[in-house]
């Protein structure tokens, strides 16, 4: 790479942090594609995105005036298909959660479903595959669901991970990722004796295998 392809790189891979402030989520296809959602100063939710590696970048309004500050996570399955959960703020144990989709690379987005009633707890994560599953984690102290899991056939259900810990109060979903071997699965058990982070890895992404904790 030449000095003067990687200042314009560096240059605006400052200005997208600048924009996004730190409510932001990432998520790159290789080394062209890079997609980052945003919360702006005025309320709306933003991905800014580059085709090219960061020659150029595009910037897409996903929706007007969001309720509240709240968070976003963005997740491309392929270069065409990609989905932004927005979160508000939490109050009184609600949350908004509302999906988008994108089937045109990025240029526009449109509502695909309401999950505020299917998501118990806050989302702190989200994963979409080629395939078109879906995977979210969260976290609430109190609720047993911290990772839920959408196929193709729609709807989300919680899924079952054992935790080889005793005394075990609640676990919190922390990420979830998609490596070239396997899919790999962040959760933070809490105990009488603190928090332990515990890792999972799957082949299929139904059956979990408990790495390291």
């Amino acid at each position: 790479m030449n000095i003067a392809k990687e200042l314009l790189l560096i240059v605006a891979f400052i200005k997208m942090i600048a924009m996004s402030g730190e409510n932001g989520d990432v998520c790159s296809l290789g080394e062209q594609y890079t997609y980052r959602a945003f919360i702006s100063d005025d309320q709306c939710v933003h991905m800014m995105y580059t085709t090219d590696g960061g020659m150029s970048w595009n910037d897409t309004t996903v929706t007007d005036m969001v309720s509240e500050s709240g968070s976003v996570f963005v997740s491309f399955a392929d270069e065409e298909t990609g989905y932004i959960l927005y979160c508000s703020d939490p109050g009184a144990g609600q949350m908004e959660k509302i999906l988008y989709m994108t089937q045109d690379g990025g240029r526009t987005f449109s509502v695909k479903e309401d999950l505020s009633a299917a998501l118990a707890g806050y989302p702190t994560d989200m994963l979409y595959t080629s395939e078109g599953t879906g995977y979210i984690t969260t976290t609430y102290h109190g609720t047993d669901e911290f990772f839920y899991r959408c196929g193709e056939e729609g709807g989300w259900d919680a899924v079952g991970v054992e935790i080889p810990l005793a005394g075990c109060s609640y676990v919190n979903g922390v990420g979830i990722e998609r490596t070239d071997q396997c899919y790999v699965l962040r959760l933070e058990a809490v105990t009488l004796d603190g928090r332990v982070s515990c890792t999972y890895t799957s082949l299929n992404g139904l059956d979990w295998t408990f790495a390291a904790g």
